[in-house]
Formats: structure tokens, sequence, C-alpha cells
């Protein structure tokens, strides 16, 4: 997936933006994730939905077109928006 450009430019602006937010070098980094609505194919293996294929994508963004990103920073869990122009 990384060798589609479009799939490595945005997990380059997740990881750009792991380093900005102060998560790097902690014991224990969780990279953020960006929100939105999937449709995927997949099943049911011991009580939890497998992915096989993700059908389609949709970010959640605001009225001003920024991206809902959520992590972990400590015990805090944070939702940021931040601009769609880094993912593009």
């Amino acid at each position: 997936m990384l060798s589609n450009d479009l799939m490595r430019r945005k997990y380059d602006a997740g990881l750009s933006f792991s380093a900005k937010s102060g998560m790097v070098g902690q014991n224990v980094w969780r990279p953020p994730v960006r929100c939105g609505m999937v449709l995927a194919e997949g099943q049911y293996e011991v009580g939890r939905f497998v992915v096989s294929d993700i059908i389609a994508w949709d970010e959640i963004m605001d009225s001003f077109g920024r991206v809902m990103v959520t992590y972990w920073q400590g015990d805090t869990f944070r939702t940021e928006w931040i601009s769609n122009d880094i993912f593009s």
C-alpha cells in the first residue's frame, strides 16, 4: 500500500504530525489516526472484524476543510483538526 504515491504521502504526513506533536521519543509511541468512515470487506474471526479489502474511505472534515486526527499524548486522548493540504 505504501508503494502508492498518495498513500505514502499520507503516511509521511502522519509521521511528520507525530514528530510535531511531541509523541516521538516517549516510552509509548502511538501514531495519530485520521478519522473517517470506511467501507470494507472482511470477516468476523474470534469476535472481531478482520478487514481483507478497503473499498471506500470518507474523511471526517469540519466546515473549514480540515481533517479530524486523534491520538494519545501520555494519558490524554487528543482530537485535532489539521489542514487537508498536508495530505495532498
